[in-house]
């Protein structure tokens, strides 16, 4: 048995930005997913909510890995690149005043 490190799904032992791609890969297409040769199990290291199923239920503790800004990026990303739905831009909404 392997050990695997929460989040991480590439098994190089670390957790960094280059997970997230294999994650989303991992959730939209698990075939394509293990075509890649990650020596990873994916309901291990993809079960970052702890429920024992690697689903869409880990996309938020999955970006609560990272620094909190980019966890809130990572949040859309995932989602938007899941359901195919663009996040709301920046622009959509109104600037905060400052007094």
């Amino acid at each position: 048995m392997v050990d695997c490190v929460l989040g991480d799904m590439t098994g190089d032992g670390l957790v960094n930005l280059d997970d997230v791609l294999a994650f989303v890969q991992a959730l939209g297409d698990l075939a394509a997913y293990d075509a890649q040769g990650y020596v990873t199990n994916t309901d291990a290291a993809g079960d970052v909510s702890l429920d024992s199923t690697f689903d869409l239920g880990d996309i938020q503790n999955f970006s609560g890995l990272f620094s909190p800004p980019a966890s809130v990026s990572l949040v859309c990303l995932l989602t938007s690149k899941l359901t195919g739905r663009r996040p709301a831009s920046a622009e959509s909404h109104a600037p905060l005043s400052v007094p």
